[in-house]
C-alpha cells in the first residue's frame, strides 16, 4: 500500500502504515503540549521577570530614600557638634553671669535692709 501525506511516503503494510499514523499522531500531540508548557513557562517567566523589575525599583528608591536620611542625620549631628561647642564656650560666662546675680541680688538685699533699718531708726 502507498499513502502521501504532506510531505510523508508510506509504502508498506496497512498494519505499519496505522503504526506510523498513531506515532506521528503521539508525536505530534507531544510536541504540541511541550510547546504549549513552553509558552506557559515563558509567560510565568515575563511576569517573574516584570515583578523582578518592580522589585529593584522599589529597592533603589528605598536606597536613595535611606541614603537622604542617613545625609540628613550627619548634617544634624554636626548642627549638634557646633552647638554643643558653642555652649561649652558660654558656660564661663554663663557662670560668671549666675555668679554676678547672685551678689548683687544679696546686695540689694543687704542695701534695703540698711535702709530701712535706718529709715525705721529715723
Amino acid at each position: 500500500m502507498l499513502v502521501i501525506n504532506n510531505d510523508t511516503l508510506v509504502q508498506g503494510p496497512y498494519d505499519d502504515l496505522l503504526m506510523f499514523a498513531a506515532n506521528r499522531k503521539v508525536a505530534d500531540y507531544i510536541t504540541r503540549n511541550y510547546a504549549l508548557r513552553m509558552n506557559q513557562k515563558t509567560k510565568i517567566i515575563r511576569s517573574l521577570e516584570e515583578e523582578l523589575d518592580f522589585t529593584r525599583m522599589s529597592r533603589d528608591a528605598a536606597v536613595a530614600t535611606c541614603q537622604e536620611r542617613l545625609d540628613e542625620i550627619g548634617r544634624l549631628k554636626k548642627d549638634l557638634d557646633t552647638c554643643n561647642e558653642k555652649k561649652a564656650s558660654q558656660r564661663t560666662w554663663a557662670t560668671i553671669g549666675k555668679g554676678t546675680g547672685i551678689v548683687v541680688g544679696v546686695g540689694a538685699a543687704f542695701g534695703l535692709a540698711t535702709l530701712l533699718k535706718q529709715s525705721i531708726a529715723d
